[in-house]
């Protein structure tokens, strides 16, 4: 271990935070808002993976730089799906979630996780060995160059473009829901459904848009996964997707999208540093859970949450 190793693991433990901090924010959202513990939302982040190597090798060849784009998208309706398959009955029409609804909530959830996890194992036809080819040859370049040089440790374009949409989204999302009209009455909803009801707006189409948009977030920055790691895409990958964004959610404050973001890089830099010191990826991913443990102890409502 020396400095400069230190600082490479640190860099790339920043962006790989960031990526993760991404994935999460579609979490916080369904969490903070409709206090629905989404069980299937590394399941549904994957499938944003799958889709986007789908998007470019097996069908239309999108280029992947638009393949996070074209998640989104799809998204947009397989949240719709999502809520009126897993959630409507359940959460709909309810004004305050009891500890029955909450059961039901996350119980319909993980089923609905399940299944799509039994989807991609099936629709990948590669089994639980052999790797989802991810974008394995397909490089992004600028001048020629595949990389560029950060205080001496070569990062892949690929992965700087990213980080740079993940900003991107949690910035746009940021402002929808501090911004506009829709954003502030899912906000209200978090807050009390009953006051939104009597100033007139429809507690249930909050909840769907809101379902929707977490949706969206989550297949979105599924593919902007794929492109960070750009191979290694199979259906267990939601085993380290899911647990991680609970992890940052909970570090950054339960609702809070820029809390969640920097808990994510927060997590990714303890992780790239706690490597370059011990060159254990177990002890790495181990410590994530000790810093949330400490947290916890110190700030229950994490480091942004009220």
């Amino acid at each position: 271990m020396d400095v400069g190793s230190i600082v490479s693991n640190s860099i790339n433990g920043i962006i790989y935070g960031a990526i993760l901090g991404a994935v999460a924010a579609g979490l916080t959202l369904i969490w903070g808002v409709m206090k629905v513990v989404n069980l299937a939302h590394g399941h549904l982040a994957v499938l944003g993976a799958f889709l986007a190597v789908v998007f470019y090798k097996y069908t239309w060849h999108i280029n992947p730089l638009v393949t996070p784009f074209v998640a989104f998208i799809v998204g947009l309706a397989v949240g719709a799906f999502f809520y009126f398959a897993s959630l409507h009955a359940i959460v709909g029409k309810a004004e305050s979630m009891t500890l029955k609804v909450e059961m039901s909530s996350l119980m319909s959830t993980f089923g609905f996780g399940i299944a799509i996890y039994g989807l991609l194992y099936y629709a990948s036809g590669r089994g639980w060995i052999l790797q989802f080819e991810g974008f394995t040859g397909w490089n992004l370049a600028i001048g020629g160059k595949t990389y560029i040089d950060i205080l001496g440790t070569n990062i892949i374009i690929s992965k700087i473009y990213a980080i740079t949409i993940s900003i991107l989204m949690i910035i746009l999302v940021e402002l929808f829901m501090r911004k506009t009209i829709w954003g502030l009455t899912i906000r209200a909803v978090a807050q009390d459904s009953r006051a939104v009801a009597l100033a007139g707006y429809n507690p249930v189409k909050i909840k769907l848009l809101t379902t929707i948009l977490s949706t969206a977030m989550a297949l979105m920055s599924g593919a902007l996964y794929a492109i960070y790691v750009k191979s290694g895409i199979n259906p267990d990958l939601e085993h380290i997707l899911a647990p991680m964004s609970f992890v940052i959610v909970v570090l950054g404050g339960l609702g809070s999208i820029i809390g969640t973001f920097i808990g994510g890089i927060l997590i990714g830099l303890a992780y790239g540093i706690t490597y370059a010191i011990t060159s254990s990826t177990a002890i790495a991913l181990s410590l994530s859970f000790v810093v949330l443990i400490v947290l916890l102890l110190v700030k229950p409502t994490g480091l942004f949450g009220r």
